[in-house]
């Protein structure tokens, strides 16, 4: 087999981006400051068990992404709950609630961390239905008034994005409003008569 020096020069540029990225795959890399923002998407087991005032031992990771880990939009992070049939909620975790916070990102983009303590509702600032903090609020503190602010909020977000979508500004990417929209049709349903 002859290797040709096209071939040769592609593998130096390969090597040389892997040198110069920080390409870990999963692996511990240190431990970062304690007040980033945390999320965590969990399943009906675990949701269970914290809602009855039980303790969970963290087993997974957390992300710093608020539309859920792997996400380059609002309708496709944490892919295996995403497809799934199963309910699945989202956690907000209050700052500063773990003393240590342990690195694993496969990259500078990537947003994968772990703790390993057990959490509470006392850790927790709200549990959203869905694999993102765009879900249906099912847990908080204040719960009744906090919904009420949820629900005030999410509404005039989407009249604001459907007068963005209505507008004829070429400037503006439709199909990203169009995502937006979309990421509150599971609580919101009648925003199908949008489309």
């Amino acid at each position: 087999m002859k290797i040709s020096p096209l071939m040769s020069l592609k593998y130096k540029k390969i090597l040389k981006t892997l040198k110069t990225n920080s390409i870990h795959f999963g692996v511990f890399m240190g431990y970062v400051p304690n007040d980033i923002q945390l999320f965590r998407c969990i399943g009906e087991e675990e949701f269970q068990k914290l809602i009855k005032g039980e303790s969970v031992l963290s087993s997974g990771f957390v992300t710093t992404n608020p539309m859920g880990w792997g996400a380059t939009d609002w309708l496709n992070g944490f892919i295996p709950f995403n497809k799934g049939k199963l309910n699945y909620y989202f956690i907000t975790f209050k700052k500063r609630r773990f003393s240590q916070i342990a690195d694993f990102r496969d990259s500078n983009k990537d947003t994968k961390y772990k703790i390993f303590e057990s959490y509470s509702l006392d850790d927790i600032k709200d549990i959203r239905k869905g694999n993102n903090v765009r879900g249906e609020l099912v847990w908080a503190d204040d719960f009744e008034e906090e919904k009420k602010k949820d629900i005030l909020n999410k509404t005039e977000t989407i009249m604001w994005l459907n007068n963005m979508l209505q507008a004829n500004n070429p400037k503006i990417d439709k199909r990203i409003i169009k995502n937006e929209l979309l990421s509150y049709q599971k609580e919101f349903p009648e925003l199908i008569e949008i489309f």
